[in-house]
């Protein structure tokens, strides 16, 4: 097993490369979203994703809040008749105190990076980067998906982290609808608790 640190520090995770920031996105929805497998990950597209921003009180005793941003992501329910809904949600809070591997702006740099007309659509999540030399304001990213075997790779790699094999629990859905002071900007989340567990 190896330390999540050390993939940042070498920058094998984060947002300052094409690749690293690919990487980092594959592992945040395996980790929080349980995408476990290439086939998981390729089933995925713009549209299961979405936030939402929440005003939150800094404490019981403050008058005082902050607004808190939210990623969702809707999974694939197996079982449309029954589920279509209830559908299978998870939920992630933004880390304020860690905004470097704060996955919602792991999120937002991705898609900012990504062509326009492919942001939001329903057919593909994972872009393939582009090959010529990319800046800072550029777009990093090809129309064209990436494919299983890269991200085979990608995730053979990442199993050498134990969050990999954590197991995340949906958000409840009957407390989604009861956000009342909310601001949703798109669709989809993930957990914010997760449970380990062992590699069978």
């Amino acid at each position: 097993m190896i330390d999540e640190d050390l993939l940042y520090d070498v920058h094998q995770l984060g947002i300052l490369t094409p690749w690293s920031l690919l990487t980092t996105l594959i592992y945040t929805n395996t980790k929080y979203f349980n995408l476990k497998t290439v086939e998981s990950h390729m089933t995925i597209s713009f549209a299961n994703f979405g936030k939402y921003s929440q005003w939150e009180r800094l404490g019981n005793a403050n008058t005082q809040g902050q607004q808190m941003n939210y990623l969702r992501f809707y999974a694939h329910n197996p079982d449309l008749k029954s589920l279509v809904n209830s559908p299978t949600v998870y939920e992630i809070s933004e880390q304020i105190n860690d905004p470097v591997r704060c996955p919602i702006k792991q999120y937002d740099c991705y898609v900012s990076k990504c062509p326009e007309q492919i942001r939001g659509t329903a057919d593909v999540f994972y872009l393939r980067p582009l090959t010529d030399s990319i800046n800072e304001n550029s777009i990093w990213y090809s129309n064209e998906s990436l494919s299983p075997t890269i991200i085979d790779q990608i995730l053979n790699r990442l199993k050498l982290l134990p969050d990999f094999y954590n197991q995340t629990k949906p958000v409840e859905t009957t407390a989604l609808s009861s956000n009342g002071n909310s601001t949703v900007s798109s669709t989809a989340s993930a957990a914010s608790s997760t449970t380990p567990t062992t590699n069978n």
